[in-house]
This record gives structure tokens, sequence and C-alpha cells, in this order.
């Protein structure tokens, strides 16, 4: 009768013995994701850690630049100057560049050249046979170049020459010509030149 109203004792087991099975199998799996999981957290704190270490020595090399540069400054000043001066003397052999175009094309060669590096903007005058030399505009800078001619030129060569002065793409000003004319040999001689040149 018993057998007739509820489970049998081999129909029972095999429903125990599942069921374990089953608790058994969740379990593992259970175990196997958690573990996984676990897995991926510590592979994603060991990055992490990485990371923050590599940042700290980053940060640590800046203070130590910071540190090193702030000791030997005097070499960093050094090195901005040679950048300055690279800039500065390149500029002058476009200045030269550019007038020894001139003077070729006006049919003489420059004898020679001298630079000085203007630190005021305001104006001032040339002496007496002169024009007035204009303020340097505001942003700009200013190098005086002093160019000396040859000896005995033709009118018509200095005239083109100073016309090519001129109408040059770098901005120039002339500070003033002076010069003597040889009524025996109509030629001319003209004092060493002073040009003002723009610049950055």
């Amino acid at each position: 009768m018993s057998s007739s109203q509820g489970l049998s004792a081999p129909r029972l087991k095999v429903i125990l013995i599942v069921t374990i099975g089953l608790m058994i199998v969740l379990g593992i799996a259970t175990f196997l994701f958690f573990q996984h999981k676990l897995s991926d957290y510590a592979t994603e704190v060991n990055n992490d850690n990485v990371a923050a270490a590599a940042s700290n020595q980053d940060v640590t090399m800046l203070q130590h630049l910071q540190t090193e540069m702030a000791s030997n400054q005097v070499a960093v000043n050094r090195a901005a100057s040679i950048v300055a001066d690279s800039k500065y003397y390149q500029y002058q052999n476009q200045i030269i560049d550019d007038l020894n175009t001139y003077a070729n094309a006006a049919g003489f060669s420059i004898s020679g050249f001298s630079f000085a590096d203007n630190t005021a903007s305001t104006a001032t005058t040339a002496t007496s046979g002169t024009t007035a030399t204009p303020a340097t505009p505001a942003g700009l800078k200013s190098v005086t170049a002093t160019i000396t001619l040859p000896g005995s030129l033709s009118y018509q060569s200095v005239m083109n020459f100073l016309k090519s002065i001129e109408e040059n793409l770098t901005k120039m000003d002339l500070n003033g010509v002076t010069m003597q004319m040889d009524t025996t040999t109509n030629t001319l001689t003209v004092n060493p030149i002073s040009i003002k040149v723009y610049t950055r």
C-alpha cells in the first residue's frame, strides 16, 4: 500500500542521487565562475598597480629633472643663449645674402659687413646730410647692418643698389646715405651705409 501512495525506495534513491549530482555540478560551476571573476579582478588590480608604479616613476623622474635644471640654471641659460645666437646669426646670413644679391645685380661687390643688435625702439636722428631713422614698430626687434661699398662706383650702380634695398621683401630701412662725387672720373665714393632691418 505504501508503494501506491508514495515513492518506492529505489525511486527515492535515484532522485536523491540525481539531486546530489546536480548540486555537485552546480557547486563546481559556481566555484569555477567565481574563480574566473577573481582571476580577472586580480589581473585588473595588478595592471592598476603597474600603471600606478609607472606613473610614480614618471613623477619621480620629472621631479629629478626639475631639480637638475634648478641646480644647473647656468647651463640652461647658456643653452637658451646658444639657440638665440643661432637664430640671430641665421638672420644675419639672410641679410648678407640679400644685400650681396642686390650689389651683384648693380654691378659691384660689397666690401664689408658689420652688425649691431638694437635694444631700444625709440626714433633716432642720423648725422647731418641724412634722413631720420623711424622708430621700431611695436612687437618687432631690429638689427642694424652697416655695409662698406667699393671706393669708386657709378651713379647708376649706386641708385640701382639703393632702389633694390627699398623694394626688398625683408623689411629694411636706410638710415641715411652720404657720398661724394669725383667730377674728374664721374664716379661716387659712398660712405658706409647703415641699414635697419626689422625682425620678430
